[in-house]
């Protein structure tokens, strides 16, 4: 069990029960690791043979690190990715003083012992000591975080900027006496670490690897507040957003919240600038930087203390950009900006046939008279979204469309119609104003009585729905079935409205990922729609083995179903010529076209990551983005099946069982059993009863 929070921490959890904070008198002893970010960079270049020198680095930096501070009687506070913050208890500012001078020294001597692992790079320390008053606080309720904070703190955190590598600076606060001993060696439970860190980094191994990820960083008010700090908390592991730690540096305290590590999501980017946008909006004077690309992520520090973060100049770039922002501003890098402009930029290709048909479906809502249900299937990346984004293209006028988003992470019952109703009533603003003006410009050019009566009885049902206070008690006064009842016969006289103001197309993205009430409503919406000019179109995913299902029960309510298959050979030949700025030789034309296997998502990443590369010839040359989806299908498999599939990638696309029973010491039950879990998870295949081979070569090579 790896010692994730300090022992202080889990001493005053236990002691308090809960939930506390207090302060005391210490020394503050801060340490940066000058050249870190860069010599990180440098080996994401070699790939995952880069990744594994940066984890051997990692622990021959830190462990003589940590093993000082351990030494003479101090605890690690945070780590701060390339820095770390150790906190002495007072009367013990010899050992804060013994520690730092031990560690400077260390890394003097040996600054050039680490370039086997660091590129040929050497590496240094800046540390700075500073006493005074050290304040620390537990928050939350179910999940929990921690921070400490204070004078000591920030002026320890100050003092090394701008000095050279291997300065020591003591602040004029700092009490070098002579005195007690710290405290010894405290084993971290993992029932306490658990309360703190998901599962994921608690049973991390030590070794890290390279991941596509977004950074973010808020930036707090000066001032303590605990409660703050829980709201961004829990917010961001409801967007599904790691919550890294609390730093309290110069100009005051910050948190990280990382998206696509340890968990990775499909949309991790959108998922962090989502996350901070609303952080800000709830809070109007934080304020953030989000940044994204390739970092390190990984367990940092040694056996003694360690965490899990993320290392590289995404990371630095991020906090930079937090730091330079104005309170209630938020700041995003170019890389982390993502809409579906940009996304479906040019024409679209090879699937004039598919979106015939869905033009033929949506025929009576163009002529004003209702429509059905229909449902748009493929495989993740395989042009789902953008036919959609041409429907709406080509939209005639008068039509409108409503997009309503799934989420992967956020199940809460009828989440996709919150969200929708909350921007369509009162946007950014919240306010109850806003939404009687929209709610007049809604109800008043209705023109048929029985709906106009309808949405004023189930008026209060819709503003609890969109997260406007009701002024009437009846929804609080009825049990949960009437109370559902009638949000769902509010929800449908809002649409039917809204296909009176102007024919509606209704498109609920992602249905895979659809809650079981918003399922019963959207079915719902379907039901007699006489008079009323709208449709319901769902995009959703098939199954991994290609399979297609039904995704409302009743099949008499479907008008029709799409299912995207591979592009033709003609149609990736015209995507990748129309992508490229120049052609490829054949070989590499033949390349793209067996890894891609049709998918125009995986054509659009391979020849964007080739253009800007001016077409090398290396077929080693993977895109990250390629990644993304696989990354987190392979995060979510158990911890055993997520182990062999690391182990069976080494051996090739194909794998002997038996060679595989041998690296698992020949455990041939266990093996049987997870190779039987792996094919239902459709990641391999039998090609005999020896043999097994991988689905999807990008899968076995993103896992390599």
């Amino acid at each position: 069990m790896l010692n994730l929070i300090p022992g202080f921490i889990q001493s005053k959890l236990e002691g308090n029960g809960g939930r506390s904070g207090g302060t005391f008198p210490g020394h503050c002893l801060f340490v940066d690791i000058a050249g870190f970010t860069s010599i990180a960079e440098k080996l994401m270049e070699k790939g995952k043979p880069g990744a594994e020198d940066l984890s051997v680095l990692i622990n021959r930096v830190y462990r003589p690190l940590i093993g000082r501070v351990r030494g003479n009687g101090g605890f690690i506070a945070v780590f701060g990715g390339d820095s770390i913050t150790a906190v002495f208890p007072d009367g013990n500012g010899a050992g804060a003083m013994a520690a730092a001078l031990s560690i400077r020294d260390h890394f003097a001597r040996r600054k050039t012992s680490y370039r086997r692992y660091s590129g040929g790079k050497g590496i240094e320390v800046r540390a700075g000591l500073a006493s005074g008053e050290i304040r620390w606080t537990i928050f939350g309720e179910g999940s929990l975080g921690y921070a400490f904070y204070g004078d000591a703190v920030t002026r320890s955190s100050r003092l090394p900027a701008g000095t050279p590598p291997g300065s020591l600076v003591a602040d004029d606060s700092f009490k070098g006496e002579d005195g007690n001993e710290g405290p010894g060696r405290t084993r971290i439970k993992p029932s306490v670490a658990l309360r703190f860190f998901p599962r994921q980094v608690v049973s991390a191994g030590r070794s890290g690897e390279f991941r596509n990820a977004a950074a973010v960083f808020l930036g707090f008010p000066p001032g303590d507040d605990p409660v703050m700090l829980e709201k961004a908390m829990v917010l961001a592991r409801s967007c599904g957003g790691y919550w890294n730690g609390v730093f309290c540096a110069e100009k005051g305290l910050h948190a990280l919240v990382v998206f696509g590590a340890p968990v990775a999501w499909e949309n991790n980017r959108a998922r962090a600038v989502d996350f901070a946008a609303r952080a800000l909006k709830d809070a109007g004077n934080l304020k953030a930087g989000v940044s994204a690309g390739t970092v390190y992520a990984g367990i940092v520090g040694s056996r003694e203390r360690c965490t899990y973060t993320i290392l590289g100049d995404r990371v630095n770039l991020a906090a930079k950009m937090m730091h330079e922002a104005r309170a209630g501003e938020l700041r995003v890098s170019e890389e982390a900006v993502t809409s579906a402009e940009t996304l479906f930029q040019g024409e679209m290709t090879g699937r004039d046939e598919e979106f015939a048909r869905l033009l033929r479906f949506c025929e009576p809502v163009f002529l004003g008279k209702p429509g059905g249900f229909v449902s748009v299937h493929g495989q993740a990346g395989i042009g789902k979204s953008r036919l959609l984004h041409e429907l709406k293209n080509r939209m005639p006028d008068g039509v409108e469309m409503a997009f309503l988003q799934t989420d992967q992470v956020i199940r809460r019952g009828l989440h996709p119609f919150r969200r929708f109703l909350s921007e369509y009533f009162h946007g950014d603003t919240g306010s109850a104003e806003r939404f009687e003006q929209t709610w007049n410009r809604l109800a008043e050019p209705v023109g048929n009585r029985s709906l106009a009566d309808e949405l004023r009885r189930t008026r209060p049902f819709l503003e609890d729905l969109a997260g406007i206070p009701p002024k009437d008690s009846l929804p609080a006064s009825l049990d949960a079935k009437a109370r559902f009842e009638n949000t769902i016969f509010a929800v449908n006289a809002f649409f039917r409205a809204l296909s009176l103001a102007s024919p509606l197309i209704i498109v609920m993205e992602d249905f895979h990922w659809l809650d079981s009430d918003s399922a019963r409503l959207t079915e719902f919406l379907t039901r007699n729609p006489e008079g009323f000019p709208y449709m319901v179109i769902a995009s959703c995913r098939t199954g991994d083995d290609g399979s297609v299902g039904d995704l409302i029960a009743d099949s008499e309510l479907v008008t029709g179903n799409i299912v995207l298959g591979p592009l033709s050979p003609e149609a990736e030949l015209g995507l990748m010529n129309r992508l490229l700025p120049e052609s490829p030789s054949a070989e590499l034309r033949d390349f793209i076209l067996q890894r891609t296997r049709g998918n125009p998502f995986y054509m659009e990443q391979y020849c964007g990551y080739l253009a800007e590369k001016s077409l090398p010839e290396r077929k080693e040359d993977i895109p990250g983005g390629i990644t993304a989806v696989i990354v987190a299908r392979i995060d979510r498999l158990s911890a055993k099946l997520k182990d062999l599939v690391q182990r069976a990638s080494v051996l090739g696309r194909e794998f002997n069982v038996q060679v595989l029973s041998e690296i698992l010491s020949g455990d041939a039950d266990r093996l049987h059993r997870l190779l039987k879990e792996g094919e239902a998870e459709a990641l391999w295949s039998p090609l005999d009863h020896r043999r097994y081979i991988f689905r999807h070569s990008i899968l076995r090579d993103t896992v390599y």
